[in-house]
Formats: structure tokens, C-alpha cells, sequence
């Protein structure tokens, strides 16, 4: 059964190395990467990586590799070259105004044995094959701005990549958080007894509110939060509802309710512009949500999607984005 992952690098990167498949790309912590997906099944396995990238490289970037295992593999392939191909054009002239020749962006010290094809789509669209007896590898590299042979996801790709015929990896590539400048670091402080008491009282207040009871589950406690913004949201209450009190005592008890089921705890923000939050941060201040901000705008908005119960449940579940700690990455 495929599976299959998608990849953000806003806060996270690859590790120098990685070995997925049937290659190996040194210099992959690297790359200037902004999205990713990767699909591992029964004979195929497929990475793809984009780019976002200043000019003149600035639109759409992206390397595709298809790597194939035969026999089971083999018809999907066949299927994905012969696609391929279609778009096959029998001269290209890059934006370097050179005429295309297959060597261009081709893997350098290939196996021995494997046949090569490359072709050119366009300019802009080059695709190499590589196939022996038992493996195949279709890799599509592409650009809609800028140079082709130095582009800088393009040529990173082209220098690092290698084929080893004998791997076959199906784990994905790791991922680690990027470092944080410390220009760019957010301060912290932990809470005044003062504020630790306003927060205890805003709390108290929600509950009553809500009519529940403060033994239920953090997580029945955030579904009734949810349900009472739902209502605020509806015409009849939107227009008479205090946003602003509601999102306040709301939004404490919502933060709480993560602190009881998580571990979190409330931290007073100073980022390095000066401005100020109040926010609830995990134990290695890898994240924070600023809960009054988060009730507050969804309230206002019914076009937002109220997502209280979805954010709490990913984060107690630990599915909340890769982020160095320390960074205090805001899940909104």
C-alpha cells in the first residue's frame, strides 16, 4: 500500500545527506526549498521538490524524480515515459540562448550498463531516463523564470544527485528544524502570580458560560468552546455579542485546557520588533498559539473556519509542524 508525505520547509530543511529510493543528494540541508511531496509503494517511489525563489528565478521551480523497481513497476514506468514523451520537442533553446543537448542537467557518473535519454519539452522543461534490466528513473526539472544551467534548485540538484543501483529506501527523507537568527528570536517570560490569578478567574468565567462542569476532559471542555463560537457566529448572536470579552475568557480557558492535556504553559512575548502577546508555549518553545487572538478572529469572521477543536487535537496528538526550539513557530 502507497503512502506518501507532504513537506514544508518554511521552518524545517533535509539533513546534508539524504538516501531515498534509488539516489543519494549530498548538499540536500541546502537546497532552497519551500514544498515537497513524496510517495513510497509497491515498485515506485517519487520525490518532489519545489522552490521559491528571488528573481530572475522568481515563478514556479521544481525537480520531480520517479524512480521505478521492475517487474512491479515496470508498467507505470512505461505509462509515465510515454507521457513524457509526448511533449518531446526535437530542438530547445534554453533562456542561456544555447541549443539543448541531452548531457545538460544529466546525473553525472551514472551506472554502469544504464541507458540514458534526455530530452527537452522546452527551453524550460528538461527530462532525463535512466533504466537498466531492474530499475528505472524518470527525473523532470523545470523552471518558468530565469537561467536554466545555474538555477539554483536546479544545478544544486544536478551536483548532488547520484543513482545507486542497489538502494531501495522506502523511509521518508528526515526533515530538522532551521535555526533561528538570534536577531530574530522571541523573548520570553513566565507569568506574574497577578496574571496567573486573572487567567485562573477569566477561566472560572468561561466555564460558568458554558455551563460544564471544570472535571470534564480538556478535550470535551475545548468542544463546548467550539460550540459556543459556532453561535456566536450565527446573524442572531453575531450582532449582539461582546467579541472582545467572549474572545478573552474563551481563549484563556482554550489555552488552559492545553496546558492540562499537553503540558504547555503561558508565557508573556516580546518579539524583536517591541510589539507584545500573551501566549501559551510548548515545554521547549518550539510553538505558541495566542489563544485570545486565535478566539477573537473567529468570531469577528464566520467566513474563518472554526478550527478550536481541530488545533487543540493536533497538537495533543503531536502533529504540529517541525520548528527549532526556541523559535516559538505561532499554529493558528
Amino acid at each position: 500500500m502507497a503512502k506518501d508525505l507532504e513537506m514544508d520547509f518554511a521552518t524545517a530543511k533535509f539533513e546534508p545527506e539524504i538516501r531515498f529510493g534509488l539516489i543519494h543528494l549530498a548538499g540536500a540541508d541546502l537546497l532552497p526549498l519551500s514544498d515537497g511531496f513524496a510517495t513510497a509503494g509497491p515498485g515506485e517511489i517519487t520525490l518532489r521538490l519545489s522552490a521559491d525563489l528571488p528573481a530572475p528565478w522568481a515563478g514556479t521551480s521544481m525537480v520531480a524524480i520517479h524512480m521505478f523497481q521492475f517487474p512491479r513497476g515496470k508498467a507505470e514506468f512505461d505509462r509515465i515515459v510515454a507521457w513524457y514523451g509526448e511533449g518531446r520537442v526535437k530542438r530547445a533553446r534554453l533562456p542561456e540562448k544555447v541549443s539543448f543537448n541531452p548531457d545538460m542537467l544529466a546525473i553525472q557518473d551514472p551506472p554502469q550498463g544504464w541507458m540514458h535519454d534526455g530530452f527537452a519539452r522546452s527551453g524550460r522543461d528538461i527530462v532525463h531516463i535512466y533504466q537498466s534490466p531492474k530499475r528505472g528513473i524518470l527525473i523532470r526539472l523545470m523552471s518558468s523564470a530565469g537561467t536554466m544551467l545555474d538555477h539554483p534548485l536546479l544545478k544544486s540538484v544536478h551536483d548532488g544527485l547520484r543513482i545507486l543501483p542497489a538502494q531501495w529506501v522506502a523511509d521518508f527523507p528526515v526533515q530538522v528544524p532551521k535555526p533561528i537568527a538570534a536577531a530574530d528570536r522571541i523573548r520570553t517570560r513566565k507569568l506574574t502570580k497577578a496574571m496567573v490569578g486573572e487567567i485562573a478567574e477569566a477561566s472560572e468565567r468561561a466555564v460558568s458560560s458554558l455551563s460544564i462542569k471544570k472535571t470534564i476532559k480538556p478535550a470535551t471542555v475545548v468542544a463546548a468552546i467550539q460550540a459556543r463560537v459556532d453561535a456566536m457566529r450565527e446573524p442572531a448572536e453575531h450582532e449582539s455579542c461582546d467579541p472582545d470579552t467572549m474572545a478573552i475568557d474563551l481563549g484563556l480557558l482554550w489555552g488552559q485546557m492545553l496546558c492540562e492535556a499537553k503540558g504547555w504553559e503561558w508565557r508573556t512575548l516580546t518579539y524583536p520588533d517591541g510589539g507584545k502577546s500573551l501566549a501559551v508555549c510548548s515545554p521547549d518553545l518550539s510553538h505558541q498559539v495566542n489563544p485570545i487572538n486565535f478566539i477573537f478572529a473567529r468570531v469577528v469572521d464566520p467566513s474563518k473556519p472554526n478550527t478550536c477543536l481541530l488545533l487543540f487535537n493536533m497538537i495533543v496528538a503531536g502533529k504540529a509542524p517541525l520548528a527549532a526550539p526556541g523559535s516559538l513557530g505561532l499554529l493558528n
